[in-house]
């Protein structure tokens, strides 16, 4: 599989932030609270989700998904 897209609408720190993967290897290399671990663990939680956290409990507790997505080939 390969990541080709990622759009964060709001999680963590990061909002409104999308990123388009280059072919290979994609290293981020910024500053101290850039938001490159709010990313991995995005990337995370979009494969795997929360921890305990189903869609179901979601909608149960009102809370919406929103609109953050990873494109993957």
């Amino acid at each position: 599989m390969r990541l080709l897209t990622c759009h964060i609408e709001n999680f963590g720190k990061l909002s409104d932030f999308s990123y388009d993967f280059a072919d290979g290897y994609n290293a981020f290399v910024l500053p101290n609270g850039a938001g490159k671990s709010t990313f991995a663990a995005f990337i995370r939680v979009m494969f795997y989700g929360f921890a305990g956290e189903t869609k179901r409990t979601l909608q149960r507790s009102g809370q919406r998904a929103g609109k953050n997505g990873i494109e993957a080939s």
